[in-house]
């Protein structure tokens, strides 16, 4: 990895830039977009760098004085050509009523005092000096346009000039895909922060981003007017107003008119809910719908919100909409007193008793307790079954003609990004789906892709080491539901990467999938959506209910480890103990010297009473670590004062490379919870107050007993508290 980057390296970024457009995106060019690469290129390379640099700041105005670098020692001469020329003009010039607030907001709170005192001098009430600098902003916003504009300060900024400006905008969208304002993906590649896609991968035979000029300027209008719509400092005002939108030209702008459509009701439904309704309800947008019936209801307009519901039923945009207009109509004409999120829950599995060492992680208790009932489990999510999509279809996402990325720094196929993926797709999608019909072979077409290009970059789905087994396991699922599933996700990609269920096993009645939920976990509605879905084709999906009890199959193991010092990152391990418990009853213990690769201080020998002499020949941890990891198995970790243990062992883990996670009881503090108070919670004192032996103290086994002594004695007591009227 590097760590700096050479002078000049923003200009080079900016020709590699200008080159790919020129020789794979032109026919996205105008004429003026020519012409500013003949000009750019005529420029001198001082009067390029400076272009450049300011093109690369995160606001389009930039302070004189902050363009003085190193590697430009005539800039000043240069800036100046570049404002003769009409490359770049000061910051009075690009001032409008809704680029205001963003030029205010990079002014210190003394310039914005002395803005203001500059050009309000009839106006005789100011915020006090002491004032928030919010709140001169606020005042600085009300003075006129024309008074800014003629402000001294604006002199002291400089930005390009917006033909200009508008033009690189366009550019930087047709190559990125997203309104870009600025060139540091290519620095982060240079550095081997970013990681980009490999050359096979970015298209080559169909490289352009947009069908035309006018779509590709049509969506940057959208993607620019709905960013607008999101910033709280942007007022309506200052904007197109909604009946002055250019129609949408191409499918990328057609979704973004309609998602600008969403958040213009979001905007004024405060201030004129009625025509926030008419906006909403006029907009094929899932979410404007739904807040169109909700927001007609809350007004009084009852029959007006059932019928728009009643429609939505007909002819839905999404399931999720489908689900809600069918749970509103049921509730407010037919009287229904549960939600369908409600009835899900209501007609979950029974629920499973999970040891509270597992909150925060209740999935894998979960996991824990199918094996111990005999049953393959993981905790999978949306993971693998994004994995299975994109492995499936590799070779038509990432390396078809059709398919792939327009430039290395996309994120997702392009066909996926355009919602085309099935309709440009569907011979060779219909094609690979038949592999469902021969035994094995889908599986196997998952596994060469898994194999061939295992840590690829991409943003569907995460490689992590299991995920193979994981696809095996859903490989076995009934193949029927398998293809329509997959074929949904074809011509709906981006409607079904989320919200499936958090586990994925198989028993004896085959392949099952569960929904976690915890005391007082919802049900979220795109889960429900997909549990509905997926049942639909074939899986069976359940919710799977827990309550935070004492399992008397939950095997634990208490550990203790003795160190050379107490600080984990330096220190090492010089013996380990395990003490495995199942059904209440110490069922087998395990203790190992081991060599901590330093010297043991003598203080500790003095503590321990382990000396250098007796971990000279021990084995190392490296040497050990299966051994205790297979006395660990399904079990929860168990400590005097947990996180000492736990956090050594993982250390040990992770200089091995290898991950290590178990969920973790503390007897000190169960002790605190469910034991008489006393003045000190150390070992040897509870030891003491409550009869257990502790002899040998500081070696690791002798320690590690007596805890599970103690252990077993709170258990009790937690027995008595989960079992009390």
């Amino acid at each position: 990895m590097r760590t700096n980057l050479p002078d000049f390296y923003y200009l080079t970024h900016f020709h590699e830039f200008l080159s790919h457009l020129t020789t794979k995106s032109g026919e996205l060019l105008r004429a003026t977009d020519l012409t500013f690469l003949h000009d750019f290129q005529a420029l001198e390379r001082e009067q390029q760098a400076l272009v450049v640099r300011i093109i690369n700041r995160s606001q389009p105005w930039v302070r004189r004085e902050s363009l003085n670098y190193a590697e430009l020692p005539n800039w000043q001469l240069a800036l100046a050509a570049l404002e003769q020329d009409e490359w770049v003009v000061t910051a009075s010039a690009t001032l409008s009523s809704n680029k205001l607030p963003g030029f205010l907001r990079i002014l210190t709170k003394g310039e914005l005092q002395q803005l203001h005192a500059e050009t309000s001098l009839t106006n005789s009430s100011s915020p006090p000096k002491s004032a928030t600098k919010a709140r001169w902003i606020t005042a600085c916003q009300e003075l006129t346009l024309n008074e800014l504009r003629d402000a001294a300060i604006t002199c002291e900024f400089v930005a390009l000039a917006e033909p200009l400006a508008a033009r690189i905008r366009y550019l930087l969208f047709i190559y990125f895909g997203r309104t870009e304002t600025d060139f540091k993906q290519f620095s982060l590649r240079d550095l081997g922060i970013r990681p980009t896609h490999e050359e096979v991968h970015v298209n080559t035979e169909s490289s352009l981003r947009f069908e035309s000029i006018e779509a590709a300027e049509s969506a940057l209008y959208y993607s620019e007017l709905r960013q607008q719509l999101g910033d709280p400092a942007v007022t309506l005002d200052s904007l197109d107003d909604i009946n002055a939108w250019p129609p949408p030209i191409g499918a990328r702008a057609e979704r973004l008119a309609l998602s600008c459509r969403f958040r213009w009701g979001e905007a004024i439904k405060a201030t004129d809910p009625a025509s926030a309704c008419d906006v909403w309800q006029s907009t094929a947008h899932p979410k404007a719908q739904e807040q169109a019936v909700r927001l007609l209801y809350q007004r009084g307009e009852q029959e007006r919100a059932i019928a728009l519901a009643e429609a939505i039923i007909r002819d839905p945009l999404d399931d999720t909409l489908a689900l809600f207009a069918e749970d509103f109509v049921a509730r407010k004409v037919g009287g229904k007193r549960t939600s369908i999120l409600t009835d899900l829950l209501r007609d979950a599995l029974a629920e499973i008793p999970i040891d509270e060492a597992y909150r925060g992680n209740v999935e894998q208790g979960v996991v824990a307790w199918h094996a111990r009932h005999g049953a393959q489990c993981f905790h999978c999510e949306n993971n693998v079954w994004r994995a299975m999509f994109a492995l499936y279809f590799w070779s038509e996402l990432m390396e078809s003609p059709q398919g792939g990325f327009v430039s290395e720094f996309d994120r997702t196929p392009r066909l996926l990004q355009t919602g085309e993926f099935y309709t440009v797709m569907q011979t060779e999608v219909e094609q690979r789906l038949q592999y469902f019909s021969q035994s094995q072979q889908a599986f196997k077409h998952i596994q060469k892709h898994f194999t061939q290009h295992y840590g690829r970059l991409t943003s569907l789905f995460h490689w992590h080491s299991d995920l193979l087994q994981q696809l095996s396991v859903l490989m076995e699922a009934p193949a029927q539901a398998l293809e329509n599933h997959l074929r949904t996700m074809c011509k709906d990609y981006f409607a079904f990467t989320d919200g499936y269920p958090d586990l994925l096993g198989k028993g004896a009645k085959g392949v099952f999938l569960e929904e976690v939920k915890a005391p007082g976990d919802q049900l979220r509605r795109n889960q429900a959506r997909i549990i509905q879905h997926l049942r639909s084709v074939g899986f069976t999906v359940d919710i799977r209910p827990i309550v935070w009890q004492i399992d008397s199959d939950q095997p634990y193991v208490v550990i203790d480890v003795e160190t050379t010092g107490g600080g984990r990152d330096y220190h090492r391990i010089t013996e380990v103990a395990v003490v495995r418990i199942e059904q209440g009853e110490i069922v087998a213990q395990w203790s190992q010297l081991l060599n901590p690769e330093r010297r043991i201080p003598h203080a500790i020998t003095q503590l321990t009473g382990i000396s250098n002499e007796m971990v000279v020949d021990a084995p190392l941890f490296a040497e050990q670590a299966d051994t205790f990891l297979a006395l660990c198995e399904g079990a929860i970790f168990v400590a005097h004062n947990v996180n000492f243990d736990y956090g050594f062992i993982r250390r040990e883990f992770d200089r091995l490379g290898r991950a290590f996670r178990m969920p973790k009881l503390c007897t000190v503090q169960l002790a605190r919870k469910h034991l008489a108070k006393l003045s000190s919670y150390r070992l040897s004192a509870l030891c003491e107050a409550y009869n257990i032996d502790l002899i040998n103290h500081h070696r690791a086994l002798a320690d590690a007993r007596a805890t599970a002594e103690l252990f077993l004695l709170i258990q009790s007591h937690r027995l008595g508290c989960q079992t009390a009227p």
